[in-house]
């Protein structure tokens, strides 16, 4: 008798006796090019969590050193129909990411729909574009396009942050200026140290392997800073600074629905934390346009009048200027490495 092929099947009958999972997506373009900035590996898997409350994607380097993940509220999808309890399911990272890309590219305007579970347990993704085209016959002509990613019984992987200890430290700083600092890094090859020094605050991170470089950021670079202890250093792997500091394209970039009507620039800041163990949290919040808002109807005139300019800066004026619900949140948790490493 084969008990796993039994509890397989079974798990299978509890997905399909299941009320099905329909979802729509108008910002399909901001979703992919948030997901393709992050140079995902072909071998990634992914674990996807549909809940009541929104979308979230879980998924963990080969080392198990670095936890990502993207949470997408409900308010940010045109429709969402998905009631507990909360289905978790495995993909390809890749396969979905290029899936996104090709539907993205076929339409700039088009909701994509969600459909989960398929006939055979699969994900459904489908576009569906008439735009103005005519067929022959004068009639509305459109572009259909479908796309079915297999799944997997999967887990949902632990949170590190479970494990977070404080008092921690932050700093809050231009994700651009992130970007390059940690580019500039790259040549020593060895493991990255950050280092935030209280008195006065600054801010510096030193890379030694093959050589050795030290960037250092003023007060002037930091919408916020805060230490825990007079001096906090901790040391990283370089790749896993370079995949949790990548660069999240703004409206101009993605050329499709994000906001970027705020007084600072809410997907440009970043913020990064450290724990009093070490472990590195790094935070970015990316206000999507779009979606049926807290209400559940369109966001938006909801949305025009909640961005003005504020005088806050950093997260605060990112929280105070959008709400919450239109937010994508990406964060990356990192392990630190031993000096002897």
């Amino acid at each position: 008798m084969d008990i796993d092929s039994n509890e397989e099947q079974e798990h299978e009958e509890e997905e399909q006796q299941l009320p099905p999972v329909h979802l729509t997506l108008s910002n399909i373009r901001s979703l992919t090019m948030m997901l393709q900035a992050m140079k995902i590996s072909a071998k990634q898997a992914c674990t996807v969590v549909l809940a009541p409350e929104g979308v979230e994607l879980h998924w963990a380097d080969d080392s198990k050193s670095l936890r990502s993940s993207l949470q997408l509220r409900s308010e940010l999808f045109s429709s969402y129909e998905c009631g507990p309890p909360r289905r978790v399911f495995g993909v390809a990272m890749l396969q979905l990411v290029d899936a996104l890309a090709v539907f993205a590219s076929a339409s700039s305007a088009a909701p994509l729909q969600l459909h989960y579970p398929g006939p055979d347990g699969e994900l459904q993704l489908e576009l569906s574009d008439s735009g103005d085209a005519v067929d022959v016959d004068g009639g509305g002509a459109g572009c259909v396009m479908y796309a079915r990613i297999a799944t997997q019984e999967q887990d949902l992987p632990s949170d590190m942050t479970d494990y977070w200890r404080e008092p921690a430290s932050y700093f809050l700083l231009k994700g651009a200026l992130l970007k390059e600092a940690v580019d500039d890094l790259e040549w020593p090859g060895g493991s990255v140290a950050i280092r935030l020094s209280r008195d006065p605050p600054a801010l510096s991170m030193a890379a030694a392997g093959t050589g050795s470089l030290e960037v250092h950021l003023s007060a002037a670079d930091l919408s916020g800073f805060q230490a825990a202890e007079p001096q906090v250093q901790q040391r990283y792997r370089y790749k896993n600074l370079k995949a949790s500091m990548c660069h999240i394209p703004d409206g101009k970039e993605v050329g499709g629905p994000v906001s970027t009507k705020v007084s600072i620039d809410a997907n440009g800041i970043v913020k990064v934390s450290i724990d009093a163990n070490g472990l590195l949290k790094v935070t970015h919040m990316v206000p999507l346009a779009g979606g049926r808002g807290p209400g559940g109807g369109s966001a938006t005139g909801q949305q025009q009048a909640s961005m003005q300019p504020s005088a806050l800066s950093g997260f605060a004026a990112t929280q105070a200027a959008l709400d919450s619900s239109r937010l994508g949140v990406m964060q990356f948790v990192s392990l630190p490495v031993d000096e002897e490493d």
